[in-house]
């Protein structure tokens, strides 16, 4: 919390939202599920992963799904500023830094999934640029 004056601004920062590769292969829009990591070549992959581990998906999944319980406590905090830092690129490019092994991305349709959470803005200044 931040007081301005008598005021006071409640702000939620939060790094590492990774909204690409399972994640991005769950929401509504993909992008191509190929990876460039040395271990795993496709992201549908880390969405088997994540069903054997906690069960099977929901048919029907909410624009809010993906943030499970995280939206009711933002709610109950009040913050008057939700920032991010997005651990992926939001695109549909193929294109690849060839140096670089992890490229993660998010597919552009999805954005619903950010306003879900009414988040304010974006950085995207991490090891994930390329």
């Amino acid at each position: 919390m931040e007081a301005i004056g008598d005021q006071i601004v409640r702000i939620f920062m939060v790094g590492d939202v990774m909204l690409g590769r399972g994640i991005d292969q769950i929401l509504n829009y993909q992008n191509d599920p190929r990876l460039y990591e040395s271990y795993v070549k496709d992201a549908r992959e880390y969405v088997k992963l994540g069903i054997r581990k906690n069960g099977p998906l929901p048919d029907l999944r909410d624009d809010d799904y993906i943030w499970g319980d995280a939206i009711s406590e933002l709610e109950e905090m009040k913050p008057d500023l939700r920032l991010i830092n997005l651990e992926t690129s939001i695109t549909t490019s193929k294109e690849y830094c060839r140096e670089k092994g992890i490229h993660y991305k998010m597919h552009p349709k999805n954005i619903y999934a950010l306003k879900a959470a009414k988040i304010d803005a974006c950085m995207l200044a991490n090891n994930h640029v390329s």
